[in-house]
């Protein structure tokens, strides 16, 4: 008996739309939170130092935190420009006392999953995400600078950070199609 060959499987098409848009480079992705982690880090920061001279912060955590932070070899800090976790650690281990933006209660606990989300993004950074994610991430951050009382000039910048990358995506997307002939 002649053993038949059968036909090899050949692997299923993929289509443009299984595969995750990602048109922005990793150097544009680096900058963009880049941007992101900074304004966060100086905007809680400045909600931290406000509840610290208001006597809103309990001094034996700032000092832990601070000592946890010595004890793992880390470069010293001014004020509490420690990292987005660190900072949102301490933030929410004074969350009681702490004075936020007059938000409800869904409205807070919203920015608090979007500050968790932008932290988790930022460390460790990785930079081949997704439009979508970028996007999300850029019009999430007006929301969280909202709670944690940013200046109005910080929420301008993250609103226009916001616009330029949505502007930077349509482009490169524009520029691809373009060059595939769409």
């Amino acid at each position: 008996m002649a053993a038949t060959s059968a036909p090899s499987p050949r692997p299923a098409p993929v289509s443009p739309a299984a595969h995750p848009v990602i048109s922005l480079d990793p150097a544009f992705q680096a900058y963009v939170l880049g941007q992101i982690e900074g304004i966060l880090v100086a905007s809680t920061n400045g909600v931290l130092l406000h509840s610290g001279k208001m006597g809103r912060l309990d001094r034996g955590v700032v000092e832990q935190v601070a000592a946890d932070w010595q004890e793992a070899g880390r470069t010293p800090v001014v004020d509490f420009m420690y990292d987005c976790q660190t900072q949102r650690q301490l933030f929410l281990r004074h969350a009681a006392t702490v004075k936020f933006n007059n938000l409800d209660n869904d409205r807070f606990a919203h920015a608090l999953e979007l500050w968790s989300a932008l932290v988790a993004a930022l460390s460790p950074r990785v930079l081949c995400l997704t439009d979508m994610v970028i996007l999300g991430h850029v019009y999430a951050l007006p929301e969280v600078l909202r709670m944690l009382r940013a200046p109005e000039a910080t929420r301008v910048a993250a609103r226009d950070l916001g616009r330029r990358v949505a502007a930077e995506v349509d482009s490169r997307k524009a520029a691809v199609a373009n060059m595939a002939g769409i």
